[in-house]
């Protein structure tokens, strides 16, 4: 029992750490209003479910306006995986490190276009015996009050 109280504790903590050294704000320039931008976030899956996680490892954009740009982030398969990214509009190739704690671990990539002042959530989801990263969902951004 004592093990396994460990091993949950352990696994959180790793999950809780995911995308702290990465700064949401990934365009260059002056901090915009979140009704200029889009979000972009991972699904978070529960630990010891049969939800599969994902994190952002990485994208390929091709702005509306402006050089296209070409991220990775962390170490690949070990850290610093964003859980949310925010990005100026325009098409994106955003690559998803979708996991399911103990037993697998997949990169998958999903295209999206994504519009000013709204948020999209990236899921991965299970195909066939394969994983495959979707959009899940598309929704204003809730703007927040400084």
């Amino acid at each position: 029992m004592k093990l396994l109280l460990a091993t949950a504790t352990a696994t959180a903590l790793l999950l809780s750490a995911c995308g702290f050294m990465t700064p949401a704000k990934q365009y260059d320039g002056e901090k915009k209003n979140l009704a200029e931008l889009s979000v972009i976030k991972a699904h978070v899956g529960i630990p010891f479910t049969d939800e599969i996680h994902s994190t952002i490892s990485g994208y390929a954009s091709g702005l509306l306006s402006g050089e296209p740009v070409t991220k990775a982030f962390g170490i690949r398969g070990f850290t610093d995986y964003p859980h949310d990214i925010q990005v100026l509009p325009g098409q994106y190739d955003v690559e998803l490190y979708c996991f399911k704690v103990p037993t697998y671990d997949f990169h998958r990539t999903v295209k999206v276009l994504v519009r000013p002042g709204y948020t999209y959530l990236l899921k991965c989801v299970p195909e066939g015996g394969d994983v495959r990263a979707v959009l899940a969902s598309e929704e204003k951004t809730r703007l927040q009050r400084d």
